[in-house]
């Protein structure tokens, strides 16, 4: 039996744009709920979640981090994710395993660029949400401004459920238009007592306004609302809150709610909105998997007695525990000393945690709806599904985005190479949008990321953990090749062995598909060979995809098609995979490939005076300037440039405005050059 019932469970991610004050909101939570005793402070490095040196250094998020607390009888497993655009891969694993997302917006800066990715991440996934906005103690603070925002720039349906009493130095309190009270909090008790009182009559006639529309809105939404409010002429704080969790959980509608993080106002009622609005797994119903060896798709739980289910989102080296592999389970029970099946083989759970951030906390058993973390195995990855022995089980997998950038590492000795070796791997293991090789014609280690940023802070941490002396080249923009239409390719391979000719002949069409997602196999051929064969076919086309077409880069955006196999004589795997190959570079030669470079969505903030400086130098560096939007005392402008363009641009925009304006940008995909 389950100590907390699985309809009170909330799996909640907490997501933002950088600096709209997502791990401060994160802190009170913990603070609040009692889980920690001090308040963690972002700009004092001592945020509990963010426990990296690198994060309490920078005062940004990096990886994410989890915990669990509790509010009103629910259990919360929390996942504060980075708000960095260099660290997408974090939050896309960890949207795969959560039920529900906690949008910040500051009040100030509304729908910014990395918050607005982030939306769509988890509109795609179709995770219900709830918007916070945060920080209307700021100057320039503008409640209605960001909810307009979600409606306009993010398509999205929000209800206020609150309201803010003032805005900016005068930001007192926040309405509750639901119970219609006024909720105003006790500084010197950093935010513990909460008062709630009959909103004053200065405010009533703006409330039951408010209050108003959001009965309008549920009415259109919720048919069982409609029918409650015209029987009993009235609506009820009881019947507003089940008609806002329906609407929020059909995807219908975003709760509101606003609040000051930093000032400790705010907390516990978004709390209370989480227990309220957002899904417990069995709200979500079953999750679909895939049996190992028949193929055959199957649904499984959410049940404490069904078959085990559980997927692998995160693997951490730990300096307490070795390695550590995060996981939710989706069905079933997992228990300390089981044996059970992973990654095409069986490994033996040795340890299991609830973690804390970075405190790996011992328990006897993780069961259906939870977080947990186990230590032992060092074969696990990112993806893996851990199912029972004998019932062996595949959730879909967890994709990462394709790297931008690469740089080269010299290590400064051969005892330096070998560990370097040792340690990309692990960095390799935790981090799966990061990926390397070996530069062809200098044979260098190559170190592949998503940034700047991300690989300053991966060479970094290479370099302090084990004091490797590195030189380090300068980053370089990863090229690929686009289609410039489809292609057909045919080959045929045969050797002798010495069980006689073996043959293989392959053909496959390749055409364009969506640049982002990894290459896509299609054909109905391949579920009538065996899985040897498949991966076989498979080993040989990526291998052609990998060095692209005419000039070598590997190809983006692309959907092969087995058309024809055909097979004889024995031990085929390898005339397969050569045959497979041929066809596929075949192929994309008469698909007419082109080079193409990553371009990005950049955004620039900064003070009127400085616009025209930042102007110039964006036009220099060949941008198209998308649209300005003016701020208290801030411009804020909008453009897409050739990352290639924007090496180095933190430090020459501090030195054109005197460190004034500061920037964020996003990939936004592949342009032909």
């Amino acid at each position: 039996m389950l100590p907390t019932p699985l309809d009170k469970y909330r799996n909640i991610g907490v997501a933002a744009h950088i600096d709209a004050g997502k791990t401060t909101v994160t802190e009170r939570v913990l603070f609040l709920t009692g889980v920690t005793e001090r308040l963690g402070e972002v700009h004092e490095g001592t945020a509990v979640m963010d426990y990296l040196e690198e994060e309490q250094r920078r005062g940004i998020t990096i990886t994410a981090a989890a915990t669990t607390c509790w509010w009103e009888g629910h259990r919360v497993n929390l996942i504060d994710t980075p708000g960095h655009v260099d660290f997408t891969i974090e939050v896309e694993r960890s949207f795969r395993v959560l039920d529900g997302v906690v949008a910040i917006f500051c009040a100030v800066g509304g729908v910014e660029a990395q918050a607005e990715a982030i939306w769509r991440q988890a509109q795609r996934r179709k995770i219900p949400r709830i918007a916070f906005v945060n920080k209307m103690d700021r100057e320039g603070a503008n409640f209605q401004k960001v909810v307009r925002e979600l409606r306009e720039v993010l398509d999205a349906n929000p209800i206020p459920v609150q309201i803010p009493a003032g805005a900016g130095e005068n930001f007192s309190g926040i309405i509750d238009l639901v119970a219609l009270t006024l909720l105003t909090w006790d500084e010197t008790s950093l935010g513990v007592e909460m008062k709630s009182e009959p909103v004053p009559e200065g405010l009533l006639d703006e409330a039951e306004m408010a209050r108003e529309e959001i009965i309008e809105a549920l009415a259109e939404l919720d048919e069982p609302f409609l029918r409650e409010y015209l029987e009993e002429g009235r609506a009820s704080e009881e019947a507003m809150v089940a008609a806002l969790r329906r609407s929020a959980l059909a995807l219908k509608a975003v709760p509101v709610l606003c609040g000051s993080a930093f000032k400790n106002q705010g907390i516990q009622p978004l709390l209370t909105a989480v227990t309220r609005y957002l899904p417990s797994p069995e709200d979500l119903g079953p999750a679909k998997a895939f049996a190992v060896r028949g193929g055959e798709p199957v649904e499984i739980g959410p049940d404490a007695n069904g078959p085990l289910a559980a997927l692998v989102f995160k693997v951490l080296a730990d300096r307490r525990e070795g390695i550590l592999s995060y996981f939710r389970v989706y069905s079933g029970e997992i228990n300390a000393g089981d044996t059970v099946a992973a990654g095409g083989g069986e490994i033996r759970v040795e340890r299991l945690f609830r973690m804390h951030a970075d405190e790996a906390i011992t328990i006897e058993k993780a069961s259906v709806g939870e977080i947990a973390a186990l230590a032992g195995p060092t074969g696990l990855r990112t993806g893996d599904t851990l199912s029972a022995i004998g019932k062996a089980l595949a959730l879909e997998p967890i994709r990462s985005p394709e790297p931008v950038m690469v740089v080269a590492l010299e290590p400064k000795s051969e005892a330096d190479r070998e560990l370097l070796e040792k340690e990309i791997s692990e960095l390799l293991l935790e981090d799966p949008s990061l990926s390397a090789g070996i530069e062809e014609e200098t044979g260098q280690a190559i170190l592949k990321g998503m940034g700047e940023l991300h690989l300053e802070i991966a060479i970094g941490r290479l370099t302090r953990k084990k004091n490797l002396a590195l030189q380090v080249g300068q980053p370089k923009v990863r090229r690929i090749e686009k289609l410039g239409g489809s292609g057909d390719g045919e080959a045929e391979f045969s050797r002798e062995t010495p069980e006689g000719i073996c043959r293989a002949l392959v053909k496959v069409r390749i055409v364009p598909f969506e640049e982002k997602a990894p290459t896509q196999f299609s054909s109905l051929l391949l579920s009538r060979l065996g899985p040897q064969e498949v991966e076989a076919i498979k080993a040989g086309v990526a291998e052609a995809l990998e060095t692209g077409g005419t000039k070598g880069f590997q190809l983006g955006g692309a959907r092969v098609e087995v058309l024809q196999v055909d097979q004889t004589g024995a031990d085929g795997l390898t005339a397969l995979k050569v045959a497979a190959q041929r066809a596929t570079r075949k192929a994309v030669q008469a698909a007419a490939p082109r080079e193409a470079e990553p371009w990005m969505e950049i955004e620039i903030l900064g003070p009127e005076e400085v616009t025209g400086e930042i102007i110039s130098d964006l036009m220099a560096r060949k941008a198209r300037i998308g649209g300005m939007e003016q701020r208290p005392d801030t411009r804020v402008i909008k453009a897409k440039a050739p990352l290639s363009q924007l090496l180095g641009y933190a430090t020459a925009l501090r030195s054109r405005t005197r460190g004034r304006a500061s920037f964020t940008m996003q990939f936004a995909g592949y342009q032909e050059i």
